[in-house]
């Protein structure tokens, strides 16, 4: 009776199981669509879309000072950034943003951000700005004509610049660089990103970079750019600029620019770095903060994962090594039965030559022989 019970109650479990699994999947499918479509959470997109000018030229209201080397610089990297962010800065300047982890003669690191809400922030930015020189809230000269990469980062990536400075030397101009291997889709439900058709009325974007951070190759590539800005919906349609910055900047006006993409991957927009292998050793670029906004944290896990060796290279060193140890083994194996061979021959031959089953030939009659017979030859054969 009791093995019998067990038994049903064995039965009802997997039902049990089943069941609280369908729940629990309900109730995530449920809170997603619900996420999903809250007003709050989507672009607030106009069908009427009045017409409202935007002007190109922005005007800032603070710069850093312009020093003697900035005509030098090749890689110059903007961290988007909000006023209030000061500790997140502060974290970017201790870890991936400190000069002593990129080449500060070719390489500088600005903050950009936009103009602050109160006399308290102003008094803070610029406090900010006189003590590290590296916010851009304000109008500035032209002190980096030689730039030759741009690099736009926001404020939650953190970035491996040596890599950057690589990736900036080995490829040519004009080109944008970053993770545009995105889906190219547009998203119409579902979403917060959901866009109408008649905001955007293609199925797809152009190939476009992501993940928050990528980089402008080319001198001249920033001022085509607002060209094909200024030739653009991008200066009377409010729904057009409320499309994502990088399917705007990297997609659709790149196009309109005929400036290329190119693919890079190792920018990861998850806690898990993505990287490539150069020489059988991992490399990133960047990765995006997702839990713990700590730049700090981050930045020591990229440079503790930096460098180490790729899987597949130690797999392959690993056979390789092996097959090389084969060799060897094989080859001390075959000196080793030639040198027995050998030493039997000799010891045969010794004693064939003891008992008198061969003798030994010398060369003066090997001379006088019109044929040539073998050095020895058995003792039983008749003299020539």
């Amino acid at each position: 009776m009791r093995s019998a019970c067990y038994y049903r109650r064995f039965r009802r479990l997997p039902l049990a199981a089943y069941t609280t699994i369908c729940l629990c999947a309900s109730i995530l499918i449920c809170k997603f669509f619900i996420l999903r479509n809250i007003e709050g959470s989507r672009i607030k997109f106009t069908k009427d879309d009045p017409p409202k000018m935007i002007n190109l030229t922005v005007d800032f209201m603070l710069e850093p000072p312009i020093e003697s080397n900035d005509h030098n610089i090749q890689v110059l990297v903007m961290v988007v950034t909000h006023p209030k962010e000061y500790r997140t800065r502060q974290e970017i300047r201790n870890s991936w943003g400190n000069n002593s982890e990129y080449d500060n003669r070719t390489t500088k690191v600005l903050f950009l951000m936009g103009r602050p809400t109160s006399t308290s922030e102003l008094a803070s930015i610029l406090i900010e700005s006189n003590n590290y020189k590296d916010l851009v809230v304000a109008e500035m000269d032209e002190g980096y004509k030689e730039t030759k990469c741009l690099v736009k980062a926001d404020s939650d990536n953190v970035l491996m610049l040596y890599n950057y400075e690589r990736l900036c030397e080995e490829n040519k101009a004009p080109l944008i660089l970053g993770k545009c291997n995105i889906q190219k889709r547009v998203l119409r439900t579902i979403s917060k990103w959901a866009v109408p058709e008649y905001v955007y009325s293609a199925n797809e974007y152009p190939p476009y970079c992501s993940t928050g951070t990528y980089v402008f190759l080319g001198r001249d590539l920033p001022r085509k750019l607002l060209v094909a800005a200024a030739n653009s919906l991008f200066t009377t349609s409010s729904n057009f600029r409320m499309l994502p910055e990088d399917v705007i900047w990297t997609g659709i006006l790149a196009e309109n620019a005929k400036i290329s993409r190119k693919h890079v991957g190792a920018m990861s927009f998850v806690d898990a770095p993505e990287y490539r292998c150069r020489d059988g050793y991992k490399h990133i670029y960047s990765i995006h903060m997702n839990r713990v906004k700590s730049p700090i944290t981050y930045y020591k896990k990229l440079s503790n994962f930096e460098a180490t060796p790729c899987y597949w290279y130690k797999f392959f060193n690993i056979l390789l090594g092996l097959f090389l140890l084969f060799l060897i083994i094989c080859a001390i194996v075959q000196q080793s039965i030639y040198n027995k061979k050998t030493r039997i021959f000799k010891e045969s031959l010794d004693e064939a030559l003891r008992l008198g089953i061969v003798r030994r030939i010398d060369r003066s009659e090997m001379e006088s022989s019109h044929e040539q017979p073998p050095i020895f030859t058995t003792g039983t054969s008749a003299s020539p």
